[in-house]
């Protein structure tokens, strides 16, 4: 169970080929969150979040540390939007609780 308490939620996000391996990451208002993001895949991928303005492109082998705070509760899709990956279910959900 993750302590969700602290000012930094941290989270590892794998990429394979045209998966995510978590599909929600669960944060709170107020906190600064951390996303280890690791391509493992043998294509390209992306972390995309909108709202955050949000673009991070991997190519095979590399990995990035995104950081951003979450300011209001909701929910927040993240995606890969490289050709077929999102229609395929490359997607997931940040969920930001009060």
């Amino acid at each position: 169970v993750r302590d969700w308490s602290s000012d930094v939620c941290s989270s590892d996000l794998l990429a394979t080929d045209i998966a995510y391996d978590a599909d929600n990451i669960s944060a709170a208002v107020g906190q600064t969150v951390n996303v280890e993001f690791v391509n493992n895949g043998a294509l390209e991928h992306n972390f995309i979040i909108d709202e955050f303005g949000i673009d991070n492109l991997l190519q095979s082998g590399e990995s990035s540390t995104i950081s951003f705070t979450l300011e209001k509760a909701g929910s927040y899709e993240y995606y890969c939007n490289v050709a077929g990956h999102l229609e395929a279910g490359m997607k997931g959900t940040i969920t930001v609780s009060e």
